[in-house]
């Protein structure tokens, strides 16, 4: 996660500079923050996302943990929910997949970062997020830059074409 091109930031109080904190303590604050145990409280991804807009430092260590599990979802799929009650239509996924496709080199950063996909009433070419309709070919080629899955779950009637099924099969770490 660390990055040589992000050196720690400088301390100073008034005109006199103070130590620089090591990384492994900056580490070990986000740790706390969020534990890598499992997919973030929504609480957390909100703490970690304004520390990420502290610095580059800071950005540096702080969204990936958020991008460590992400969920692509329909939300038309909970037909037993009214429209309100169901799931934000767009996802972090989603908003990744959609960066990645314009080349933004942060969200080819975060690709990396991807750990643990899980698709919940996935059906391609149906899906309409949030009234922008995307081709399932956006999802494919932004899951083809997400290299380090080592978890990819299928839920609810979630369904697989070829181009996805060809994108899974060239994923390393699974």
């Amino acid at each position: 996660i660390l990055s040589p091109s992000y050196p720690a930031p400088e301390r100073r109080a008034g005109d006199r500079d103070l130590r620089i904190i090591p990384h492994e303590i900056y580490l070990a604050i986000f740790k706390h923050i969020a534990p890598t145990s499992g997919p973030l409280h929504l609480r957390n991804e909100l703490t970690l996302f304004q520390l990420s807009r502290v610095c580059k430092f800071f950005r540096n260590l702080s969204l990936p943990p958020i991008f460590d599990y992400i969920t692509f979802y329909d939300p038309t799929f909970d037909d037993h929910q009214p429209l309100l009650l169901r799931k934000n239509a767009t996802s972090k996924g989603v908003i990744l997949c959609r960066q990645i496709a314009a080349k933004e080199p942060l969200a080819l950063f975060l690709a990396q970062c991807v750990k643990v996909c899980h698709f919940e009433g996935w059906q391609p070419g149906r899906n309409d997020y949030g009234g922008a309709q995307m081709s399932s070919r956006i999802y494919v080629s932004g899951l083809a830059h997400m290299r380090n899955i080592r978890e990819l779950k299928f839920f609810f009637r979630s369904f697989v074409n070829n181009p996805l099924w060809d994108v899974i099969a060239n994923l390393e770490s699974l």
